[in-house]
């Protein structure tokens, strides 16, 4: 009778917590952020509930970026894409996303009491069945068609960031449709700089504030003589360049003008500007940029644009430096923005946004600690 009543008792239990999960869960959704319990660093589809639901399904999604991966090395193989591209997919996609997946199957292991390896000499026959169980449960999930997976979003980026940003998420005002989207790269052809055209995200108030450092990929494929436009900016409004200067805003940004001279740029309340010197870069090379901002130097921080000539960002071929005059805080990032000012165009695109922020965590699971299943 006891055992029958325990048993009801645990299956109430799992039924509230259900229950109170999905409906924190529908709030989270519906309620554009009035209750947060998503902490997981993949970004599960709502009715990924229980702890096994989520290990599939990272197993699954650990599986399919194995298998991307296979195919973006056969066409490199083939000269389908070249080194270049391979190894920035690499080290800008895979290794981030396996880094993060990879540790999200760690820490729910870990919450199942699921072992790493243990010791076949010493372990009971019930330790080494259990061993077996979830070695087969593993090529279970791998092989399971219960989720439809795209390795591009599979991240939850407000905790897993690190990762280059997706641009699919990203705002977009482009009225003569100049610009074109994929999830790493933003695309622009013959966008006038007269425009009220941008690419942006809001990441809430003060998220940028103190140091950070931001990575980026440049190319700039064709410009009028008189062509400019923005390849990154931070702000507290939403527009463009000239807009938020009339509107006095406060913001910072990098443009290109006439298509090879590279300017930092920073905007104060009140209306006046601030740039660096210009670097003279080439139109159709392929930039990688690395954008710091040093709160400690100077009154108010100092931002650097370091400018390579390499993915790996080994070889630095220029460094811009504009000392602030304002402390300021930003909510917006922009991976595209115009300066709504004449009619010049340019081309080209920015790929491989990266935020810089907190690395993918490693996780250490029990060497003996298993549960059994019945």
């Amino acid at each position: 009778m006891l055992e029958l009543i325990f048993q009801q008792l645990v299956i109430i239990a799992k039924t509230i917590a259900t229950i109170t999960l999905s409906i924190g869960l529908l709030l989270g959704n519906l309620g554009g952020g009035i209750l947060s319990l998503n902490q997981d660093y993949i970004d599960y589809p709502v009715m990924a509930i229980t702890k096994i639901d989520k290990l599939e399904y990272a197993y699954i999604a650990q599986e399919t970026l194995r298998l991307e991966h296979n195919e973006m090395g056969a066409k490199y193989r083939n000269e389908e894409i070249t080194e270049q591209e391979w190894n920035t997919y690499l080290k800008d996609i895979f290794k981030i996303r396996s880094e993060w997946i990879g540790g999200e199957i760690g820490i729910i292991r870990n919450e199942l009491g699921y072992s790493l390896g243990i010791d076949y000499k010493t372990a009971t026959k019930k330790e080494k069945d259990e061993k077996e169980r979830q070695k087969e449960e593993e090529k279970a999930f791998k092989k399971s068609k219960r989720w439809d997976i795209n390795t591009t979003n599979v991240l939850n980026t407000s905790i897993a960031q690190g990762a280059v940003e997706d641009f699919s998420g990203y705002t977009e005002a482009d009225p003569s449709e100049d610009i074109t989207k994929t999830s790493t790269r933003i695309t622009f052809t013959n966008l006038p700089r007269n425009q009220e055209s941008w690419v942006v995200k809001d990441y809430t108030a003060g998220f940028f504030d103190g140091d950070f450092e931001h990575l980026l990929t440049v190319r700039i494929t064709a410009s009028h003589s008189s062509g400019q436009g923005f390849i990154w900016a931070l702000a507290n409004e939403i527009g463009s360049w000239s807009t938020l200067t009339s509107g006095t805003k406060r913001r910072q940004g990098i443009d290109f003008f006439r298509g090879y001279l590279l300017y930092l740029r920073e905007g104060v309340e009140g209306g006046s500007e601030y740039t660096s010197g210009s670097y003279n870069a080439a139109i159709n090379n392929i930039y990688y940029l690395k954008i710091k901002r040093v709160e400690a130097i100077g009154t108010y921080g100092t931002t650097y644009n370091y400018t390579y000539d390499d993915s790996g960002r080994t070889n630095l071929i220029d460094t811009r430096t504009l000392t602030l005059h304002e402390k300021s805080d930003f909510r917006y990032v922009y991976g595209l923005m115009t300066l709504n000012d004449s009619t010049p165009t340019q081309s080209g695109y920015v790929e491989n946004l990266d935020l810089q922020e907190p690395d993918p965590p490693v996780i250490s699971e029990p060497q003996m600690k298993v549960i059994f299943i019945q």
